[in-house]
């Protein structure tokens, strides 16, 4: 109905299971689908998924590239009180960042940017120079792998279940 009074061009979701996709699609066909993609949370790589998106010509978008500022913050540990082990899963990130002279933030950003099936990338800044150095890393070309940082478990990448 929106969309056919020309208020809005298009409708969309955001998820957080592939689960909830499936959920919506039942009853109705979004045009955007938004979702977490990290080094951390790599389910929605998953080819069900994405080839259910393709077929339905829907747009997608990342969101929470940075695992909701963690990534980027590990070193605070405050932020991780009820999350150490996820803490140790980033160090161990980072130490892999430093040996491919890479910063945390660019693997971040380009691990993201190297997917060709996504339409946009939702990047969370606090100010001018973050959008500078961010725009800057994807201008990058460059192709990284970081399947072996996938994490299974929804304790540690679901924002909801901490």
């Amino acid at each position: 109905l929106l969309k056919k009074r020309g208020i809005t061009k298009n409708i969309g979701i955001s998820i957080y299971d592939p689960k909830d996709f499936d959920f919506a699609l039942n009853i109705f066909k979004p045009d955007v689908v938004q979702f977490p993609l990290n080094v951390f949370d790599q389910r929605f790589l998953d080819k069900k998924f994405l080839s259910k998106i393709k077929k339905n010509k829907i747009k997608s978008q990342a969101r929470s590239i940075f695992l909701q500022g963690l990534i980027l913050n590990y070193k605070n540990k405050s932020l991780f009180t009820k999350k150490k082990k996820l803490r140790k899963y980033i160090k161990k990130f980072d130490d892999w960042c430093k040996k491919n002279n890479l910063t945390i933030n660019e693997a971040s950003i380009l691990f993201i940017k190297n997917k060709k099936f996504l339409d946009y990338l939702i990047i969370g800044t606090e100010d001018v120079n973050q959008i500078k150095q961010n725009l800057a890393i994807l201008k990058k070309n460059k192709q990284i792998n970081l399947r072996q940082f996938a994490l299974k478990s929804k304790k540690l990448i679901d924002p909801r279940l901490w």
